[in-house]
């Protein structure tokens, strides 16, 4: 037991390390985001590309931040990028859809936030998430990660550049996802994320 928590304890310690460091080498622009932000840390966090009618699905676990602990997936359709969003915690989930609406308005709108029940299997460079609603499975996704491939930091901002949203990831490329209830079609691309540490302006929460 002694063994588990201290493991915990120097992940924690290791994540709020890295937020601290992240911070301080941003743009003056992003600087802000400091003393205003939204914090959000992932891990796992992987995405999918497909296409079908549905082109992108994308299940995430937050492990801690403003929000607390809480697990956010969704589709997306392939027509308009409408967002189909779910989450085991509904007023973290509307919070997060929020924003990044805010942050890329055009690419993802959002259709709706469903509270839901997301059951995330991790094992090593390969998860599987099932999402339901209701009691009723709406998708299952499974994704595969190119274990060969080096580990790269990513790093994001919004198109304009105005110093709303940071990001900071390390990730994999994926080798092969499949999804079952959603018309995806074939996969075309995708990333798995270990970490993934996002900074949003807590301006757009109403």
């Amino acid at each position: 037991m002694e063994k588990r928590v201290n493991r915990k304890f120097v992940i924690s310690l290791m994540s709020m390390m890295l937020v601290v460091t992240i911070s301080s080498l941003m743009p003056a622009a992003y600087a802000s985001l400091v003393n205003r932000r939204v914090l959000f840390l992932f891990r796992p966090n992987p995405a999918a590309s497909f296409d079908g009618a549905v082109d992108l699905v994308w299940v995430a676990v937050v492990q801690s931040g403003t929000y607390g602990k809480f697990m956010m997936a969704f589709y997306r359709d392939s027509d308009d990028h409408g967002t189909h969003w779910f989450t085991d915690n509904l007023l973290a989930g509307e919070k997060y859809a929020t924003l990044t609406e805010a942050v890329y308005p055009s690419e993802q709108p959002k259709e709706s936030v469903e509270l839901s029940e997301i059951q995330i299997f991790l094992e090593k460079d390969y998860l599987k998430a099932v999402v339901k609603v209701s009691g009723a499975t709406v998708f299952m996704a499974e994704y595969w990660v190119d274990a060969s491939a080096r580990v790269v930091r990513y790093v994001e901002s919004p198109p304009d550049d105005d110093g709303s949203f940071f990001s900071f990831s390390l990730r994999r490329p994926l080798t092969n996802a499949q999804v079952s209830g959603l018309p995806t079609g074939s996969f075309t691309g995708g990333f798995f994320e270990y970490l993934d540490i996002e900074l949003y302006s807590s301006t757009p929460i109403p």
